[in-house]
């Protein structure tokens, strides 16, 4: 873009730290009439529209401005044994999705050749020409690097992949790789974070993280894995973990760690009724499933084995919590997760947990707030990481 004052207000209202006229006029300095002209510009490229309304004091509603380049990109989820693939606008819009299965263990260049056939057909059904599409964002559930090599993964048998080269070669598209963790971006944005400046984003489901984003930019760290609370060693003689390690924090209370536990502490009382159940889908793998059926069993059952399972997962998750808020001082934290999501005992004990660990100078750690995007927050995030990767190429236009 070639307007420096017009890139600053595109970087405000792209990071969520202005969303009105006036707030951005506010951090700027600018005057009316200058911020008037440039959003004129910004709009008539089509980088910035009008969102509704927001009452603020007792003037007018001020006008909710938001970050939407033109055109529609390709987003896929990878996730283990399947895959989500949508087409979307940048304005976070689902035209069309599908759920794409991968197999017992995949191959990279097989799997991408697989969901570009499934893709093609969703882009038939969703009216858009392959052409016209503006980029592929792509997650995957593992650390990839900054020039798109899938590292190593968790839930794949990936290693040192070029994801990003093998990618655009199958699909024909710029190409973007990311590892999820714009996520916490996108709730930041869109979701439970709105308004705040220093948001922690922790997550406990397959994985376990604590990502933080600051005035609407995630801090990444020096090489890309910041907020990998989960792979750190809680119990060196503990279970081992995908990354290599033995005793990580998500070896303990990740949704698959839960259910390997349980798998081997109950195959010998298989034939208990309450038991029954819950070795089933702990045995399958069915993660979610697994701690839905615990909570039910401490709660409603009161069956000590599960309750003391529960008080675990929270001690740990608390210990891993309270160290995330005293390194990087949340003034607000977002909860997510499967583990903790829909559970609003769980998560005020777990608030609990946290506080018993770390009192900032005395005073409360800041609330939890569960998160708000849910299942959409996996293609919100793609928007999210390529609209920023495009803003940041000086592809947003033309």
């Amino acid at each position: 873009m070639d307007n420096l004052s017009d890139q600053q207000i595109l970087d405000l209202i792209r990071s969520g730290r202005a969303e009105t006229q006036a707030e951005l006029r506010r951090i700027t300095g600018m005057g009316s009439s200058t911020m008037s002209c440039i959003l004129k510009r910004l709009r008539d490229r089509g980088l910035v529209h009008s969102a509704g309304t927001r009452v603020a004091g007792r003037g007018k509603p001020a006008t909710v401005l938001r970050f939407a380049p033109p055109g529609h990109l390709l987003a896929i989820d990878i996730d283990g044994s399947q895959a989500e693939v949508g087409v979307l606008n940048f304005a976070g819009m689902m035209l069309e999705q599908t759920t794409v299965e991968m197999g017992s263990a995949p191959q990279p260049e097989a799997s991408l050749r697989r969901l570009e056939r499934a893709a093609r057909r969703l882009v038939d059904r969703a009216r858009v020409d392959w052409r016209d599409l503006r980029a592929l964002g792509v997650n995957v559930n593992g650390y990839v690097s900054a020039d798109g090599v899938l590292e190593f993964s968790t839930v794949l048998p990936w290693r040192k992949t070029p994801l990003a080269r093998l990618a655009q070669d199958v699909f024909g598209l710029t190409v973007f790789c990311s590892d999820g963790r714009d996520r916490a971006v996108a709730e930041y944005r869109h979701g439970a974070g709105q308004g705040s400046e220093v948001m922690l984003y922790f997550n406990v489901a397959d994985g376990v993280s604590a990502r933080p984003v600051v005035n609407g930019q995630l801090f990444r760290g020096g090489h890309r894995r910041s907020g990998e609370i989960g792979h750190v060693v809680v119990s060196p003689n503990g279970a081992a973990c995908g990354c290599g390690q033995r005793g990580c924090l998500e070896a303990s209370i990740s949704g698959p760690a839960i259910a390997r536990r349980i798998a081997a502490d109950l195959k010998r009382n298989a034939g208990q009724a309450r038991v029954k159940q819950l070795l089933h889908l702990a045995s399958s793998g069915r993660a979610a499933k697994t701690i839905d059926e615990v909570v039910r069993l401490a709660d409603e059952q009161q069956w000590p084995y599960a309750q003391r399972l529960i008080d675990e997962i929270v001690s740990l998750a608390g210990k891993a919590l309270a160290s995330s808020a005293a390194c990087f001082d949340p003034d607000c934290i977002v909860v997510d997760g499967y583990v903790f999501r829909d559970r609003p005992v769980l998560l005020r004990r777990l608030w609990l947990a946290a506080h018993a660990c770390f009192k900032p100078a005395g005073t409360e750690l800041a609330k939890l707030t569960p998160a708000m995007l849910g299942p959409r927050g996996k293609f919100l995030s793609l928007v999210t990481f390529v609209g920023d990767s495009l803003a940041h190429a000086g592809k947003l236009t033309g």
